[in-house]
């Protein structure tokens, strides 16, 4: 089987080309995600309202997707904080996270942000601790953070 290449387009969102196959008739649905779909690459996309109220949204839906990946807790509570820590700094009406899984790491794109927040220094010193990469990129004219979470082996 050839592995799947990922392809990150003008706008900051990843897809994933594979060659085609055939499809598994004897999996049941409950298979896993690489045999039913042929990727590996998963995206979720959240858009929440703005506000320090929908931070426990976020954070939930963040540690469902941990959960499901089978990441450490800490890893989990790393990536909470740290998109939670953003979301004070949404700019306009409403928050989007879009996680995309790989087979080593997750990309979390959080935005869109006010001006000059993906680049403020006492942020960034809470936010890139708390995981492996931080990167603001601009989107239709706004401000972005990518974030870069590895997903690292236990014990």
């Amino acid at each position: 089987m050839q592995k799947p290449t990922y392809d990150r387009h003008d706008d900051g969102i990843w897809s994933c080309r594979q060659t085609p196959r055939r499809r598994a008739r004897h999996l049941p649905d409950a298979a896993p995600t690489t045999a039913r779909y042929g990727c590996v690459m998963e995206a979720i996309a959240l858009t929440v309202p703005a506000g320090r109220r929908f931070e426990s949204v976020v954070s939930l839906v963040l540690g469902g997707i941990g959960s499901r990946l089978d990441l450490p807790v800490a890893r989990i509570d790393d990536m909470q904080m740290a998109v939670t820590n953003l979301a004070g700094s949404a700019a306009g009406n409403e928050l989007v996270l879009e996680v995309a899984v790989h087979d080593d790491r997750l990309l979390l794109l959080v935005g869109p942000l006010e001006a000059g927040a993906a680049a403020d220094p006492a942020r960034r010193q809470l936010v890139d601790p708390l995981v492996d990469g931080a990167k603001p990129f601009e989107r239709d004219g706004l401000e972005w953070l990518e974030l870069d979470v590895r997903r690292r082996e236990t014990g």
